[in-house]
């Protein structure tokens, strides 16, 4: 079993929480199974539609998604005690790729 937990920022704000919380009960849904998997699975959701790496110059971070509902979380896997943190969540279009770097940078 995989521990699941939210990144929080300094100020104590929880973006993947908070994003979560804001969606339809259809969405919310959605994400609570995918979680679910998440957490029973880990990295072995990795080559399925749920689960996909985010290349750059640092490993760990990966993305869980619903291409259907068009939802995606960032993450990242902890090793050290084989988490996942749960970064922030947004709706994939392509005009908002760069503000999901930007994410990915702040992360880092």
């Amino acid at each position: 079993m995989y521990i699941i937990k939210n990144y929080e920022r300094p100020n104590g704000r929880k973006p993947a929480r908070e994003w979560i919380n804001a969606q339809d009960k259809s969405i919310r849904v959605s994400i609570y199974g995918k979680k679910d998997d998440l957490s029973k699975e880990g990295l072995n959701l990795l080559g399925t539609n749920a689960l996909l790496p985010i290349h750059g110059k640092d490993k760990g971070f990966y993305e869980l998604r619903n291409v259907n509902l068009n939802w995606r979380i960032a993450e990242y896997h902890d090793r050290r005690d084989d988490s996942f943190i749960l970064l922030y969540g947004r709706h994939h279009h392509q005009s908002h790729e760069k503000e999901h770097e930007r994410e990915i940078e702040k992360a880092r």
